[in-house]
């Protein structure tokens, strides 16, 4: 466990801008730990693994809420705000001119389906395995939310192809290799498993995509893009095999 820090965080102009909470992160979750990270190197919050939360934090925590939505523990104030609430006040605290766009109500409002896109998607779109121990955070199966997610890593896919047929190309094949290596047509498998796989599937095609673009439009020679995509997608195919349901 990181050690709790009384120390206050220090703003730009050098004031004290309050003692640093403490947001918990899913710690199979790449992405979660990039931008608390980030927060955590600017002073601005700690932060503390889910799996490890539970024994300084279980008592104070909505666990099924907290599933979904990241918390913010702020001991000094004694409170816990999750998700977008959250990362609301922690960022208009630390950066008071934009507070009210952070805390405005419309902000919350519209922001709160791209945050729910991203958060019941998280594992499969960063294919993560669940932690080897402790708690596991992950979020509620929630087909429609994963089915808007298919539809646009499809739809992306698409757009990355447009001037550069080979992203389509790198694309399509590894949806076609992913769709038998991670059983997304397997029909004795439980709707959830089925809906899941399908994401992981859609994540490689896209991943090869967008690999296969970048380097098209970087080195001008599709036959380049069309060989790190691939095997890009056929990596990503690889270390999903072990983790699918």
């Amino acid at each position: 466990m990181e050690p709790m820090s009384t120390d206050d965080a220090t703003g730009e102009d050098g004031r004290s801008v309050g003692p640093r909470p403490t947001l918990v992160f899913d710690d199979s979750c790449p992405m979660c730990k990039v931008y608390t990270g980030a927060f955590d190197a600017l002073g601005w919050s700690q932060r503390t693994p889910f799996s490890r939360a539970l024994d300084d934090y279980g008592d104070l925590l909505d666990l099924d809420r907290a599933r979904h939505e990241i918390p913010m523990i702020d001991e000094a104030a004694g409170t816990v705000r999750y998700g977008l609430d959250g990362l609301g006040h922690l960022l208009a605290d630390r950066v008071p001119a934009l507070a009210w766009w952070f805390r405005h109500p419309l902000v919350l409002r519209y922001g709160q389906p791209v945050y729910d896109f991203i958060s019941y998607n998280r594992r499969e779109i960063a294919g993560s395995p669940p932690p080897a121990s402790g708690f596991d955070c992950a979020p509620d199966h929630h087909r429609t939310w994963m089915l808007r997610y298919q539809a646009a890593a499809a739809a992306t896919t698409g757009v990355l192809s447009i001037g550069a047929p080979v992203a389509l190309v790198a694309g399509g094949a590894s949806a076609g290799v992913a769709t038998v290596a991670l059983g997304a047509l397997d029909t004795e498998a439980s709707d959830e498993a089925r809906t899941k796989r399908w994401s992981h599937v859609v994540t490689c095609a896209v991943v090869a995509a967008a690999v296969t673009r970048l380097v098209t439009t970087m080195v001008r020679r599709p036959r380049l893009g069309l060989a790190v995509g691939v095997a890009a997608g056929a990596h990503q195919i690889a270390r999903r095999r072990h983790i699918v349901d």
